[in-house]
């Protein structure tokens, strides 16, 4: 008689790869940092069971739905604010009392962020790094409601430039990346040139990038298929390797 079940061996190896490979796409799909995921990747791969149960355990920040839905009442009140500055007093500015680089940064702003020029504002020049890099962060720190960035996908390959310019005179290009590992361990150089004509042709550079680039949309994003969000993830964790 022909015994059709399966060896019991071929039913854990089964049940391994199976568990194996669903705990790591959750890892994958929760996008957490590199080293995280790599870590939690190798952990389940290696001890199955003790890497699955923690990772059920400590490996997710689960976010309540009454804070989701805050969150969402948060960024709803943003675009109000935003709506609401661009028509009433809080950005009613007298040019007249300013220069024309004032107004320059204005229209900057606005094309950029989307945001005018709120009368009462202040502005602060650091001359050292570790000066500037603390008021980025204590500016961030003492945000009441949200911090606005936007980002961009590149189209046509990979861009590692990295450059900065202030008031279409100050200028800053080179290999350093905004974080301390950049800043105080790796040997990066950065180059800063001061003068007009040099900062509007940088400028015209970083245009250009951001010409070949598209806007990346919270909204537009979240709309992403289950699919294309696994290869964008899975290709990030060979992000420290590039």
């Amino acid at each position: 008689m022909i015994n059709l079940l399966p060896h019991p061996s071929s039913l854990l190896i089964l049940l391994h790869l199976v568990v194996v490979v669903g705990f790591s796409l959750r890892v994958i799909m929760q996008r957490p940092a590199t080293g995280v995921a790599l870590a939690w990747l190798f952990f389940i791969a290696a001890i199955p069971l003790a890497g699955c149960i923690s990772y059920l355990l400590i490996g997710e920040k689960r976010i309540p739905p009454e804070r989701k839905q805050r969150l969402a009442r948060l960024r709803e009140s943003y675009a109000s604010l935003v709506e609401v500055l661009s028509k009433e007093k809080p950005s009613a500015v007298d040019w007249s009392r300013h220069s024309q680089r004032a107004r320059e940064m204005d229209r900057m702003g606005r094309y950029l962020v989307g945001l005018p020029t709120v009368s009462g504002s202040t502005g602060r020049m650091f001359s050292e790094t570790e000066l500037s890099l603390q008021g980025i962060a204590d500016d961030v720190d003492a945000a009441a409601y949200s911090v606005l960035m936007e980002f961009y996908i590149y189209r046509k390959g990979l861009l590692h430039t990295k450059s900065i310019t202030a008031d279409r005179r100050i200028s800053m290009f080179g290999t350093v990346n905004l974080d301390m590992r950049s800043l105080w361990i790796n040997y990066e150089v950065a180059a800063f040139v001061y003068g007009g004509e040099f900062g509007e042709q940088l400028q015209k550079l970083q245009q250009s990038y951001i010409d070949d680039s598209d806007l990346l949309i919270a909204e537009e994003w979240a709309r992403s298929s289950d699919w294309q969000r696994f290869l964008e993830n899975t290709f990030r964790l060979t992000s420290p390797v590039l």
